[in-house]
């Protein structure tokens, strides 16, 4: 974490269920702090950050996590807050471990609006939807991975309001890092098809 003028706005938690790995809830302004944690890959975290002024981290601040050499996040264009799983989350969580078992890696970038509770997104394989998240809080940074097989998979993202996601919102989706789409203003959905 490296903080802005306000450090004190930033908080961080890094959890394993609901065990709290650590938590930070202040941070001192224009430092750098590094956690360092073991995690076992099998099990399922989350690490959360938030700003309790909605701005961010601004003059170069930002958070960088890594998991296993990967760059998981980076970045203090996060408004509100955001979050990352880490290890292996819903059984296929994605991350560093998708190319060990033969398959790909989806990662999907979530970026919330003033009206997050309105959005949800899902990842369907072949018509059956397999990963179903939201509705969000607003103003949040959201990523998900999922290791997924080379076969047709549909990315959608859902607007119960019908007006898409605005303002610096949107829905980004990679396999194996590279960009396949971007969604924002879209009306009720939008999807992003791979490998059909």
């Amino acid at each position: 974490v490296s903080t802005d003028f306000s450090g004190n706005e930033v908080s961080t938690r890094l959890a394993q269920g609901n065990n709290a790995i650590f938590t930070n809830d202040c941070y001192p302004s224009k430092s750098v702090i590094v956690h360092e944690e073991c995690i076992e890959t099998n099990l399922c975290y989350n690490f959360t950050f938030s700003d309790s002024f909605c701005d961010g981290l601004w003059f170069g601040g930002y958070i960088k996590v890594e998991e296993d050499s990967v760059v998981r996040y980076n970045s203090g264009d996060y408004k509100c807050g955001g979050s990352i799983q880490l290890g292996t989350c819903g059984g296929d969580g994605g991350g560093g471990n998708c190319a060990i078992n033969g398959k790909d890696n989806l990662e999907i970038t979530i970026k919330t609006d003033n009206f997050g509770a309105e959005t949800t997104v899902q990842v369907h394989d072949n018509g059956n939807i397999i990963r179903n998240w939201g509705p969000f809080q607003d103003y949040r940074t959201i990523i998900r991975n999922v290791c997924i097989p080379n076969t047709c998979h549909r990315v959608v993202v859902l607007d119960s309001a019908g007006d898409g996601i605005f303002e610096d919102g949107s829905v980004e989706v990679k396999l194996n890092g590279a960009v396949m789409g971007v969604m924002k203003q879209f009306g009720y959905n939008s999807e992003v098809a791979i490998g059909c």
